[in-house]
């Protein structure tokens, strides 16, 4: 039976210096992303006839799309602080998804924090929705 448990995944935050220095966000839940999507240009023409009344289309960028996840919100977690500055101050910032496999293997990228909302329901814990923008590639060796 192929396939790995994703329990044990951990978001990383960069801090930005030379080397960087990759910190673990405490407390994530479920990381949903990143998921790469190519856009494409529709190039139908006059002279697309041939292809029988179907439309021709070409690929242009390719976005990263975007990383979600949830996280037991903890006030007085440096993580969490340094998240909720990112936003505010608008800061790209260099993030890993370090997965428990064997070998490990980490996907690696740049994102702002676009969402960085409460959830508080009546039966549960304090919750901190996030999303980060990837910008740029996501890369995977």
């Amino acid at each position: 039976m192929g396939g790995f448990k994703a329990f044990g995944t951990l978001l990383k935050r960069g801090d930005g210096g030379a080397p960087e220095n990759f910190t673990t966000v405490g407390n994530v839940k479920d990381i949903d992303g990143p998921g790469m999507k190519g856009d494409f240009e529709d190039v139908t023409t006059h002279s697309s006839a041939a292809a029988g009344n179907f439309k021709e289309w070409m690929p242009t960028l390719m976005d990263g799309g975007n990383v979600k996840f949830d996280l037991l919100w903890d006030p007085n977690d440096v993580t969490h602080v340094g998240l909720q500055a990112d936003q505010t101050g608008q800061v790209k910032r260099n993030f890993q998804l370090v997965f428990p496999t064997a070998p490990v293997k980490t996907a690696a990228f740049a994102a702002y924090i676009d969402v960085f909302s409460f959830k508080a329901s009546v039966k549960g814990m304090i919750i901190r929705q996030l999303s980060l923008k990837v910008t740029g590639p996501v890369t995977f060796p």
